[in-house]
């Protein structure tokens, strides 16, 4: 792990005694990055997503996007696809930790994986019919998979549980 992700780390989830990465495939898969152990025995699972460098190009007004994963493989005329990451129930995501290459901003946010998946859920449609947020289609090992990028604004406004610092 990157000595500033490891900063990243060590900041929003405080008091722990370790963080552990590469946790293997079977956690990687069900949304588990990282784990934060407490003294207590208790743990976070930790998700981690990194934002490519220059993406500040595309933000409004300056303002952070995170990229909520709407498919990850957008279903086809042969295929049903897979949903999304973040509309996921079987996820064991306990938090998500957004970064950004520092280029782009050094600000990182630490979201509460239920709460971001609650409100993504209920408003994922609204957000996409707006017309407000670009959603992007990208291809990657042979499908296709779909996000909708949303400034961090909308996720402050609507209570989702987060805390974020500058590193």
């Amino acid at each position: 792990m990157a000595t500033r992700d490891a900063a990243v780390l060590q900041t929003f989830f405080r008091g722990c005694d370790r963080i552990e990465g590469n946790l293997g495939l079977t956690l990687d898969k069900q949304g588990c990055d990282n784990r934060a152990y407490y003294p207590n025995g208790g743990f976070w699972n930790i998700d981690r997503k990194m934002r490519e460098k220059g993406c500040s190009k595309y933000w409004k007004n300056g303002i952070p996007e995170l990229a909520p994963e709407i498919w990850s493989v957008v279903p086809e005329t042969n295929s049903p696809g897979k949903v999304g990451w973040t509309l996921d129930p079987n996820k064991i995501t306990h938090w998500v930790v957004c970064t950004f290459d520092p280029s782009d901003t050094r600000m990182c946010y630490c979201l509460s994986f239920p709460d971001y998946r609650s409100f993504f859920t209920k408003e994922k449609d609204n957000l996409i019919s707006s017309g407000h947020y670009r959603v992007a289609t990208q291809t990657s090992g042979g499908w296709r998979s779909q996000c909708v990028f949303i400034p961090i604004t909308v996720f402050k406004e609507n209570d989702i549980q987060m805390f974020e610092v500058s590193i």
